[in-house]
């Protein structure tokens, strides 16, 4: 195929399903030398651009923050250091997709490990308050 010569790309995005690789938009119907009708990106870079890849960063965030909430009841120090391991991988993923490096798409699954790891975090406050007062009533009754 290296022997063909280059084709340049249409004048319209018609007949083929382009999605704009900052946003996610759907580009049909868009003029190359335009720009994404949601976020203003020329659309000549999404076509030069092509695909981006999946944050791994964002995986890994909602894999731990699923296994925080997993483990958070029964063995407690693991599920917290996943909880707070999940939050650091969406703050990397949040800034690799803001800087355009990885597919915007991967914005749900680093808000699913945020929110799964604020959640440990809570249930484990909340237990820990709870037997702090438990310990503080019993000791205020001998």
């Amino acid at each position: 195929m290296a022997d063909e010569p280059h084709q340049p790309p249409p004048k319209d995005i018609h007949a083929t399903h382009v999605t704009c690789a900052y946003c996610g938009y759907n580009l049909t119907g868009a003029t190359i030398g335009g720009s994404c009708p949601e976020c203003g990106a020329p659309v000549e870079q999404t076509l030069q651009r092509g695909a981006l890849p999946t944050s791994g960063m964002a995986t890994a965030s909602m894999v731990l923050g699923i296994c925080s909430l997993v483990t958070c009841s029964c063995y407690g120090v693991p599920g917290l250091i996943c909880a707070v391991l999940a939050i650091i991988f969406w703050y990397s993923a949040r800034d690799a997709i803001k800087e355009g490096r990885v597919s915007p798409g991967s914005q749900g699954m680093a808000t699913a490990g945020l929110v799964t790891g604020l959640i440990t975090i809570s249930m484990l406050l909340v237990a820990v308050a709870f037997v702090a007062v438990m310990v503080l009533i019993e000791t205020l009754n001998p």
